[in-house]
Order: structure tokens, then C-alpha cells, then sequence
């Protein structure tokens, strides 16, 4: 237990007592996050789902050619996830959990490709796109998505580049190129 107070607007709070978790901003609080999160795994019982962890980012997916198999053990994995938060005092977020079902083109085209999942009793947004460790992912795998977010990521610091030139000289030039370009 760790007692904790806020300073907003020139007033303390008072005094609350954190029974769980880790203090964010800690050298080893990721460390000790991924350790406390590490059997996570182990909970869930269906074979044909994996369970895919990087640092604070969890993803539960399957794979079969009917989808009724993929929504069904998909959403016992929820709730077996669910469970495990439950049982270990976190919370997850309804809002940011989202689903997507992965086919080609065609497959799509031919009919909606629905999953209907949820987290208690909150519907889990299927979505076309997501970004996933930094790249975005789209629902047909074409890339498409990325390559135009990474186009206007570019776009964007070359004009800052050009602008920089009036202000620094060209190795602090370099330094931005090489850090954002």
C-alpha cells in the first residue's frame, strides 16, 4: 500500500491509499508490469488461439475458414481474459479493444465478414484498420493504409526540414533527418 495525494491548481487533494498496481514512471515498473501480466497466457484454453504480448499491448487472434469458429473461440478467450483481469484487480478497457477480421479482398467483397464479440456486456468494435506496434493494418492486408500514413509522416518533416535550414546549420540538418526522416 502506497499513499498517494494530487497537486491541481494549487490545492493538495487528500490523502488516498493505492492498494494495487505500479507506480507509472518507476525504473521497473515495466519490468515488474510484464512479470505481474506473464501467466496471462496460460489462461486461455483454446489451441487455436494465440496470445501475443509486447509490453502494455495484448492481442488474442485465430484463424479458420469459418468464421463462426473464429467469433466462437475468440470470445471464449475474452472471457477467459476477462476472468484473469477480474481475478488480478485490472481492468480492461472496452473502448479500446477492437477486432478485425483478416481475409482477402474477394472474401470480403463477396459478403460482410462480421465477428460479434464483446467484453461483458460491451460490444467490441470491428474495425477496417488498426494500428498494431507502430504499423497499420488493414483488414485485407494491402499495406495501403501505412504506406499513405507513412507518406504524410515524411511529407510533413521534409517541410520541417526545409524550414530548419534557415535557422541551423547542417549537421543539426542531419540530426533531424536522421531522427524523423
Amino acid at each position: 500500500m502506497r499513499p498517494q495525494i494530487v497537486y491541481i491548481n494549487g490545492e493538495y487533494s487528500t490523502e488516498g491509499i493505492i492498494r494495487y498496481g505500479i507506480p507509472q514512471g518507476s525504473i521497473l515498473g515495466p519490468l515488474l508490469f510484464c512479470i505481474f501480466i506473464n501467466d496471462l497466457p496460460l489462461h486461455i484454453t483454446s489451441d487455436s488461439v494465440n496470445c501475443e504480448m509486447f509490453a502494455d499491448d495484448t492481442s488474442l487472434n485465430a484463424s479458420d475458414k469459418n468464421t463462426a469458429t473464429v467469433q466462437n473461440e475468440l470470445q471464449k478467450s475474452i472471457n477467459e481474459v476477462s476472468d484473469w483481469c477480474d481475478k488480478n484487480a485490472m481492468i480492461l478497457h472496452p473502448a479500446k479493444t477492437k477486432s478485425m477480421l483478416l481475409a482477402t479482398r474477394q472474401k470480403h467483397q463477396l459478403r460482410p465478414l462480421i465477428l460479434n464479440l464483446s467484453l461483458k456486456d460491451n460490444h467490441i468494435e470491428q474495425v477496417h484498420e488498426h494500428r498494431h506496434l507502430g504499423i497499420i493494418i488493414d483488414d485485407e492486408f494491402s499495406w495501403r493504409p501505412h504506406i499513405t500514413s507513412t507518406c504524410k509522416t515524411i511529407s510533413k518533416n521534409l517541410y520541417l526540414l526545409s524550414q530548419l535550414k534557415h535557422f541551423v546549420d547542417t549537421s543539426k540538418q542531419k540530426l533531424f533527418y536522421y531522427a524523423h526522416i
